[in-house]
């Protein structure tokens, strides 16, 4: 199980060392000859396709598997799976900005790489703090049927919900 914690955490550093990395590389000023406009596209396709992508999948599938088999169904897991959700979204939002970047539908140094930035750093830094703090954070404040096992399909059977 320690090669799989390890993998998560290599990916999650090298997902959000690209979430970071993306922004600052799109902030450029419009490119002034094509030769530039094209390094700029083939590196931020390659860190997207290359570096994103298959970081983002190995620290998501892996923290899946470390959740069923390890004891994490703790206050501060589902802290950081907001979290993860927000670095979700940026990586989503960047690669739909280069797509857009592609079609001349958008330009260089939009005004939310800044913002994407923050919001990664933010991201990353909470769920170290979470992962490594475990915090102790009830979870008392969530409905019965999500803190126990099967509780949705009994929740989803007693107001008479097909599953």
């Amino acid at each position: 199980m320690a090669w799989l914690k390890a993998l998560h955490i290599i990916g999650l550093l090298l997902w959000g060392a690209g979430l970071l990395y993306l922004p600052g590389l799109l902030l450029q000023e419009r490119p002034e000859d094509e030769a530039e406009a094209n390094r700029i596209r083939y590196a931020s396709h390659f860190t997207l396709t290359a570096i994103l992508a298959p970081a983002a999948f190995a620290t998501i599938a892996s923290g899946t598997i470390l959740l069923f088999v390890a004891d994490a169904l703790h206050g501060w897991m589902f802290v950081k799976l907001a979290f993860v959700s927000a670095l979700v979204g940026v990586n989503i939002w960047i690669a739909r900005l280069l797509r857009l970047l592609d079609e001349g539908h958008a330009r260089y140094g939009q005004r939310w790489t800044k913002p994407a930035v923050g919001v990664t750093a933010v991201a990353i830094a909470a769920i170290l703090f979470l992962v490594l703090g475990e915090p102790d954070l009830s979870l008392s404040v969530l409905p019965e049927w999500v803190r126990t096992p099967g509780g949705l399909r009994d929740y989803l059977s007693s107001i008479s919900m097909p599953i």
